[in-house]
């Protein structure tokens, strides 16, 4: 049976999606538009085993023939955009105009002779997914000088831990936080104040300081590439994904500059010096972070064995006990019969040797049964504030703070 728009491509609760980004707005902070390609040809040789020939006719059309061994599938043109994020580092965006579900972002490096390729592809309508299918793969260009395989350029380790505040013009900003390797925490600081999430992220270094970051989101039909320019503090790159609303392919070039966080209330430092009890905390923080974002806003379970203690003990005001991982998990499905859509959006975070508080506020929609109270469908939203004792990287005992009585009075009226 065929999914209606509305069921198959989700939209994350108090945000206007891709649409709601203005191009001009995201586009204000960005490097400018490079006229050094026009009239270039090169090749590029993709550790996927593609090979593709790229001749810019002009400053804003290119042609594209994809090769497979000794044979070339027909050429293509599409409308481009380019950028020079660094010196002899390229930004470049182009769409398929055979599939306006199709869209490809490149970083050249021609001082390596290294590419990095993202494609995104929009699902079709019917499909049963709503996030855009997305690869990134590296890759040289020009002729391998090398026979065996195609390396692109590496992961970047240092970007392990890095956290700071991006903002694109003077609307919108978001503090991110690099997990781990694959793990890539947002939050939203102004623009679209208190939406967060956990994603996936693919990431590749093509200098000291300048590396190339793609994700899909998992809530919704979005996708984004950056290139970070750390030297310069400046970001360069690309958003697209699907409004159902309307049925538009929505593209929104990004232009931004890393920020002072101290102008949002936050105090951060970057996690990659030696010192150890810094990179401690940092740690706690995350682990804290994950709890919020991936177990309970997403209801991935399987993480609570990952990030609590077998011995963990929670104690909450109202006078609730939870024991162990398995407590835990049933706990917080207990929470989500209740309030299938709960979210908590973290204002605060705090963290001294074993211990990391967070202040936030929660949300959710009651749609089954609550400490005896029959299901309303009211939407509530409470303060909370939890005390984590974390070691060795999980947590091992939270003090929880609610505001019950007032989630109790929402509920009852």
């Amino acid at each position: 049976m065929t999914k209606t728009p509305e069921i198959q491509w989700k939209r994350r609760d108090g945000y206007g999606g891709p649409e709601s980004f203005p191009e001009d707005d995201l586009a204000e902070f960005s490097v400018g538009q490079t006229k050094d390609l026009a009239d270039k040809s090169f090749e590029l040789h993709l550790s996927d085993g593609r090979r593709l020939d790229y001749r810019i006719l002009n400053l804003d059309t290119l042609e594209v023939v994809e090769r497979t061994g000794k044979r070339a599938k027909k050429p293509r043109t599409a409308k481009y955009w380019a950028s020079e994020p660094a010196d002899g580092i390229f930004f470049l965006k182009h769409d398929t105009p055979q599939d306006k579900r199709q869209t490809t972002c490149i970083a050249l490096d021609f001082n390596r002779d290294q590419v990095v390729l993202v494609h995104g592809e929009v699902p079709k309508p019917g499909e049963s997914e709503h996030s855009i299918r997305k690869v990134h793969v590296g890759g040289v260009i020009g002729a391998p000088r090398t026979s065996g395989e195609i390396q692109g350029p590496p992961f970047p380790p240092d970007l392990v831990g890095k956290r700071f505040v991006a903002e694109y013009s003077g609307r919108y900003a978001w503090e991110l936080i690099y997990l781990n390797k694959t793990k890539v925490a947002w939050h939203g600081l102004k623009g679209n104040p208190g939406i967060g999430d956990v994603e996936e992220y693919n990431a590749s270094q093509l200098a000291p300081g300048i590396y190339l970051v793609s994700w899909s989101e998992d809530a919704e039909t979005l996708a984004a590439v950056f290139l970070y320019n750390t030297n310069t503090n400046t970001i360069t790159g690309h958003m697209w994904g699907f409004a159902p609303a309307t049925g538009q392919y929505i593209h929104a070039p990004l232009g931004g500059r890393i920020v002072d966080s101290s102008a949002f209330g936050l105090s951060i430092t970057d996690v990659g010096g030696a010192d150890a009890a810094r990179d401690a905390r940092q740690t706690a923080k995350d682990v804290v972070l994950r709890a919020h974002y991936e177990v309970w806003n997403r209801a991935n379970y399987d993480l609570i064995d990952e990030l609590y203690s077998p011995e963990f003990r929670a104690h909450f005001i109202c006078g609730t006990e939870v024991r162990g991982c398995d407590g835990m998990r049933a706990f917080i499905e207990g929470h989500h019969r209740s309030f299938p859509d709960w979210t908590e959006r973290v204002v605060d975070i705090v963290a001294e040797g074993d211990r990391v508080v967070t202040r936030y506020i929660s949300t959710g929609t009651h749609k089954g049964d609550f400490n005896g109270i029959a299901p309303t469908g009211r939407r509530t939203e409470i303060a909370e504030v939890s005390i984590h004792k974390v070691m060795n990287g999980k947590i091992v005992e939270q003090w929880g703070f609610p505001d019950g009585l007032h989630h109790v009075q929402q509920l009852t009226g």
